[in-house]
């Protein structure tokens, strides 16, 4: 049996990940949820509105997920570092971050619980970078620009950190190793990569759609592809199949490829 902690329980991914999981009672169980949002705290339902009052009570889990919101995400990475919680997290951070987390030990003192980040759970997004980048490489001596205009109504969608992280990977294969980048408004731009961003009320909630143009020196277009979907769907199916591979591959293991049991974008090599 594996026992689970939900951080986000409330939000649209985390409602959506207890609800599968409820499908394979002799296979999950979920032992706590986290939410800010919660009224206050339930022992009885398990329900709380912080990782603090979890820890209070000595649960442990065998894997929290992390859907949180992310303006807290680095203090919660570190938690699980310091009380070694096994933990799977929505969110990736800057080198400066990570070096922090990596350097981090448990209560042991020895090596900290596996914290797993992943920049996007969608299966379809993240499939799209990867394709991009093989396409990049073959095209790096003649893109002049890649164009992503993002259509969306989702959840909570503040974040970028997952475009500009992809953005540096995509730069890297163009030999431009930059992580300069510039906001303005609805657009974000890093080096070839220029991205668009809307939300249109008028489409369908957790609905998404993707635009992608790899334009080349000659302003010729030599790929073009849309891809509308329901992104929250595609997220459920990538939490799935990152805690099916932890499950089968890592628990009560040290993470091949990680220093100190820190790993970071998983999800790409699964698809």
């Amino acid at each position: 049996m594996n026992y689970l902690g939900i951080v986000g329980a409330l939000s649209s991914l985390g409602q959506g990940v207890i609800s599968v999981l409820e499908k394979y009672p002799s296979e999950y169980k979920v032992i706590f949820k986290v939410d800010d949002r919660y009224p206050r705290k339930d022992l009885i339902k398990g329900e709380f509105q912080n990782l603090e009052q979890v820890l209070s009570h000595g649960i442990n889990p065998s894997l929290v997920l992390d859907f949180g919101v992310s303006d807290k995400m680095f203090e919660r990475a570190k938690f699980y570092r310091d009380y070694e919680m096994p933990a799977i997290m929505q969110t990736i951070f800057g080198e400066e971050r990570c070096h922090v987390l990596e350097n981090s030990r448990g209560l042991s003192q020895n090596s900290s619980a596996p914290l797993i980040l992943i920049p996007e759970f969608s299966v379809i997004k993240v499939s799209m970078v990867n394709h991009l980048k093989v396409l990049s490489e073959y095209l790096a001596h003649d893109v002049k620009r890649i164009h992503i205009d993002v259509l969306y109504n989702t959840e909570r969608y503040v974040n970028f950190n997952q475009w500009l992280y992809w953005a540096y990977q995509l730069n890297e294969v163009l030999g431009e190793h930059t992580k300069v980048y510039r906001q303005d408004g609805c657009t974000l731009t890093c080096g070839y990569v220029h991205y668009g961003f809307m939300k249109i009320t008028s489409m369908e909630k957790n609905e998404e759609n993707i635009h992608v143009q790899v334009i080349t020196e000659d302003d010729d277009v030599p790929f073009r592809c849309e891809t509308r979907y329901n992104l929250l769907r595609s997220r459920i199916d990538g939490v799935m199949k990152t805690l099916r591979w932890y499950i089968d591959h890592c628990k009560g293991k040290t993470l091949v490829g990680a220093k100190n049991n820190l790993l970071k974008d998983t999800l790409s090599t699964l698809i």
